[in-house]
């Protein structure tokens, strides 16, 4: 009886292990499977529809980000070469005009309109007329 007892007991170890190995089955490839029937492998389960996401994610999504990382990056190394030529340039002017000697020029602050010859002159023929005029009516 204890050897039946020991066969069971292995029959049952080795059930339980063959169970346990199936379920820890990983699948090999990609199966449907529908809503309440036993999948014939283990692993992840995830709905058609995340993983149609997933693999457009990987497909089309990810190929375009890279596209479009890579044009970004032209971008700002052409922006970087283009600061830096812009830089040596202010650079260049800086120094010329710190070679150039300095010159300082005075300006005369321009004299006040009653001070002007041509006003005094005007007033001078306006008052010499009326005074020719005033005199040859008398």
């Amino acid at each position: 009886m204890t050897r039946e007892l020991i066969r069971l007991v292995a029959a049952v170890a080795v059930l339980l292990l063959a169970i346990e190995a199936r379920a820890a089955n990983p699948c090999g490839k990609a199966y449907g499977v529908t809503s309440g029937s036993t999948a014939p492998c283990g692993g992840v389960l995830q709905p058609t529809a995340e993983a149609l996401a997933g693999q457009r994610c990987l497909l089309v999504d990810l190929p375009l980000a890279r596209a479009a990382t890579a044009t970004a990056a032209a971008h700002c190394a052409n922006d970087a070469e283009l600061a830096a030529h812009h830089l040596r340039a202010c650079q260049a002017e800086r120094d010329g005009l710190r070679s150039r000697k300095a010159v300082i020029v005075t300006v005369e602050k321009p004299a006040p309109w009653w001070r002007s010859p041509w006003l005094w002159g005007a007033i001078g023929v306006v008052a010499g007329g009326a005074a020719v005029v005033y005199h040859s009516r008398r």
